[in-house]
């Protein structure tokens, strides 16, 4: 099994798509891209890749493509659902197909008992020799990992870590564990980003980071460095976008502000998302524009990826 341990900004990817199906060359070039601008890590094919509108066959490009340009990146292939046999199937998959490591939500929609959560990763586990980090998401599940089945599944090895993607809070991701000091604790919303590392985590899944991957590097680099005072002030240049972008269903509003800085990259959402309303786009534009045309130093890192203190090394995926 590889060695995987998150850290920093994974930019949780958006997917460009065709009339006829996934647009795989635009997909190629905007992973390319990322990695140019400094993400740390790739995380295709979950919510905010529209993975439910995916099918199987196109998960496991997407995935291939994210492998090919990743530059020696993690690639986090989302493969959960609320079937625990088809979530295995996918993680194999997902391995066969390069990724280093898999995000599996809390299955939702049947709404288990944590002793189901519990079994259901400890299923997954148990068949696919692969590095697994949990995602709670229980705006988005209707079910939450307690602190105590948390705790159960810290001590499965292959368990390496969860994103906590709760609007109200990161608990229960952040309870320490001398056991386990390298169990990643990401935020898996962009505006708790700063909160979230300086009550313990190790860095985030970022939609934010589609549009502005230097500059969601740049926070998680200056969080790792204790530098809170310069992650917040970066976060704070931020903030406003991201109340503007949540105004939409993820991945909607994501996906328009890339077109903007993106010219030739299809926004459009899959069915029963639909594209942004008018007045949405316009602020959107606006925004994406006021943010080029901030001050230097911030519009480099926009434009660039240029990372405040960072020698730009690469880390290595390991296999």
């Amino acid at each position: 099994m590889k060695d995987v341990i998150p850290r920093g900004s994974m930019t949780a990817l958006v997917t460009p798509f065709k009339r006829d199906g996934i647009d795989e060359r635009a997909f190629g070039d905007f992973v390319a891209w990322q990695v140019r601008k400094g993400t740390d890590g790739l995380v295709p094919c979950g919510v905010a890749g529209e993975g439910s509108t995916l099918t199987e066959a196109e998960r496991d490009r997407l995935i291939r493509i994210a492998v090919e340009a990743a530059s020696r990146r993690p690639v986090i292939a989302a493969t959960g659902s609320n079937s625990t046999e088809k979530t295995i199937a996918r993680t194999r998959d997902a391995r066969l197909a390069g990724a280093d490591a898999v995000l599996v939500v809390t299955p939702y929609y049947n709404r288990p008992s944590q002793e189901g959560l519990f079994q259901h990763f400890a299923a997954l586990a148990a068949a696919v020799d692969i590095p697994i980090l949990l995602e709670n998401a229980p705006d988005r599940t209707g079910v939450s990992l307690t602190e105590a089945t948390l705790e159960r599944l810290r001590r499965i090895p292959s368990i390496v870590g969860i994103v906590a993607s709760a609007s109200g809070g990161t608990a229960p991701a952040l309870r320490p564990d001398a056991s386990r000091p390298d169990f990643a604790c990401l935020a898996g919303r962009d505006e708790l980003a700063v909160q979230h590392h300086a009550l313990g985590g190790s860095g985030a899944v970022s939609a934010i980071a589609n549009l502005l991957p230097g500059v969601s590097a740049a926070i998680q680099e200056a969080c790792r460095q204790h530098d809170l005072a310069l992650a917040s002030a970066l976060h704070r240049q931020i903030l406003p976008l991201l109340v503007l972008l949540d105004r939409e269903p993820e991945p909607v509003a994501i996906k328009y502000a890339v077109s903007c800085l993106r010219p030739g990259f299809n926004p459009a959402p899959r069915l029963p998302l639909a594209p942004p309303a008018e007045a949405s786009m316009r602020a959107i534009e606006a925004a994406v524009a006021h943010l080029v045309d901030t001050p230097e130093g911030f519009a480099e890192m926009i434009l660039h990826g240029d990372r405040p203190g960072s020698s730009g090394t690469e880390r290595a995926r390991l296999s």
